[in-house]
């Protein structure tokens, strides 16, 4: 099963995990400044790098985990370019033509039932249906980097109702792991009567959603490997070499 601690401790095991944090977590204050400050420009503009920057993280991370590899988020600018591209070609029409559909539905078919909140439940449920259709086909893209994948429906189906499944159960440890990196922090800047506008707390709110971020790549790198089928031997076709993730993960902590 998925482990959030895993991937919670992996984030700072990430090769130069320090200066990750910091440097990508730079857009996102800015992001909250821009928001405080009510500069809808600005917002917008930090918004769009934040959306493309993190999308393409997200899927090297996963790629990165799935292969094995000492990185998570990487550094390299023309391998996240390449995949951004790559990333936007698998979803991006899948994303339209599903959502698209899933739209007009709800738009035009009516559950012949008399309760207030039936066509609520029929429309949320709908959607929740296609978010799976498109994760699946986002996962099934981002574990290999080959996009023929993001359209091989018949494992897109077989898996998607799992998906939703361990998202779900995704989400409710996130929201615990915000409490543990919140709590503490949260805590001494009200004991000390310092305002959460401060700009130490802005930006250490901007490093927790890069850790976030680095979270979510490893746990759904994880329900790719247990949700979707496929052939494991693609994997260990392409490892640069055996690695053990435990003896990994120590030598990390060893500083080796």
């Amino acid at each position: 099963m998925a482990s959030i601690v895993d991937s919670l401790s992996e984030a700072f095991l990430d090769t130069f995990a320090p200066l990750k944090l910091v440097g990508f977590a730079i857009p996102v204050y800015f992001a909250i400044v821009s928001f405080m400050d009510g500069n809808l420009p600005m917002l917008y503009l930090w918004y769009g790098v934040i959306s493309l920057l993190f999308l393409a993280l997200l899927t090297q991370g996963i790629y990165n985990v799935r292969r094995s590899k000492r990185e998570i988020l990487s550094l390299n600018p023309w391998a996240l370019a390449k995949d951004l591209v790559k990333t936007i070609v698998a979803v991006l029409p899948n994303a339209v033509v599903w959502f698209g559909a899933a739209y007009l539905i709800s738009q035009n078919v009516t559950i012949p039932v008399e309760v207030d909140w039936a066509q609520k439940v029929f429309t949320w449920v709908l959607f929740s249906i296609v978010f799976a259709i498109v994760m699946t086909s986002y996962l099934s893209f981002a574990k290999t980097m080959k996009v023929v994948q993001a359209y091989n429906y018949k494992v897109i189906f077989d898996s998607c109702v799992d998906v939703l499944i361990a998202l779900f159960f995704y989400v409710l440890q996130l929201a615990l792991v915000q409490v543990v990196l919140f709590g503490p922090v949260a805590y001494l800047y009200s004991f000390f009567r310092v305002p959460f506008t401060h700009w130490t707390f802005l930006f250490y709110s901007s490093i927790v959603a890069v850790v976030d971020l680095s979270i979510t790549a490893n746990y759904l790198a994880q329900i790719a490997y247990e949700c979707i089928p496929g052939n494991n031997e693609e994997y260990d076709n392409n490892y640069d070499a055996p690695i053990d993730l435990i003896d990994e993960a120590a030598e990390r902590m060893n500083g080796k």
